[in-house]
């Protein structure tokens, strides 16, 4: 499923940058991220949040080459003022942390509302990205999701999550089932499916190349990164191999061949391919910009499933 957000791909790798690194930032499109997350929260000290502000604000003064997000404060803290410092047409949205509930969605829909509105634009035209950090927005997700046409997405911070949680390891099972939860939130709000979190860990890249599958696996569209060199990883990872693709391609020639001699279903090597199998070789040869799908109809239905209540 492609998100207009982030440039017409799916965003499988966020990138993190520290707001407050002109460096940092200045370099950041090149790194090869689906979408950049200039940080004002957590990646910048409290001294350094004007600095921060300000770096934003002239970078976003003209066109990014890639989608550019900006991570604000939590609501209550500097929060007016990181909106001021992000508004632009060069912005492509907001990461909203700490969303626990569809009122903080709102509130800080309204803030923004206002704002753009003193800047002469339309506060409507901004992604929004709420990070779950919490048992209780582990509970609320899907109404969080549900909150406003601006949200296109979730994110989970497993690494908030687990301090609120008292885990001691980002491997829990109950992180796994936080994963869970929202992947179905996403898809029951009819949303992009949802960014995973963070690995702290930027040196084992093989845990992190394994931990970008996992979630794959679980139904996540990309990764929320924090250093460079887990960037291409999370891109491949979150991509569709070639055998992927070429399994697409003889599914969905199978399929309409069978459909325009008035079949509903087919076998290829000994599985049945009906409707929903060939929606998902549509959405594997969409992602790949594929030409062997026209527009038009739906290409974003999971694997599986079909008649008869399987």
């Amino acid at each position: 499923m492609n998100d207009p957000k982030t440039g017409g791909h799916p965003g499988r790798s966020w990138l993190f940058v520290p707001a407050s690194d002109g460096e940092k930032v200045r370099k950041a499109p090149g790194r090869g991220a689906d979408v950049l997350l200039l940080d004002l929260e957590d990646g910048v000290a409290e001294g350094a949040k004007d600095r921060a502000r300000a770096i934003v604000a002239d970078v976003l003064a003209a066109p990014v080459p890639v989608p550019t997000y900006v991570r604000i404060n939590h609501p209550g803290r500097w929060l007016p003022e990181d909106i001021e410092a992000a508004l632009s047409p060069h912005l492509a949205g907001f990461m909203l942390p700490k969303a626990e509930s569809e009122d903080d969605v709102r509130s800080f829909l309204d803030l923004l509302v206002r704002a753009a509105s003193r800047r002469g634009m339309e506060g409507s035209r901004f992604a929004i990205l709420p990070l779950v950090e919490s048992a209780a927005g582990v509970e609320n997700a899907r109404a969080i999701a549900a909150a406003s046409p601006q949200v296109v997405r979730l994110a989970l911070g497993a690494v908030d999550l687990a301090l609120d949680l008292g885990l001691e390891a980002l491997d829990s099972a109950i992180l796994q089932h936080a994963r869970a939860r929202l992947v179905l939130a996403s898809r029951a709000a009819g949303v992009h499916p949802p960014v995973d979190t963070v690995d702290p860990d930027f040196q084992d890249l093989d845990r992190f190349r394994e931990a970008c599958a996992t979630a794959r696996r679980m139904g996540f569209a990309g990764k929320l990164v924090i250093h460079p060199r887990q960037v291409s990883i999370a891109n491949e990872t979150f991509s569709p191999t070639p055998d992927e693709v070429a399994r697409a391609r003889e599914l969905v020639a199978v399929y309409e061949r069978a459909a325009a001699e008035g079949t509903g279903a087919v076998g290829v090597d000994g599985r049945m391919v009906d409707r929903p199998m060939y929606e998902w070789a549509r959405r594997v040869l969409t992602m790949v910009g594929d030409g062997a799908v026209e527009a038009g109809g739906s290409a974003d239905a999971p694997p599986g499933g079909g008649g008869g209540g399987r």
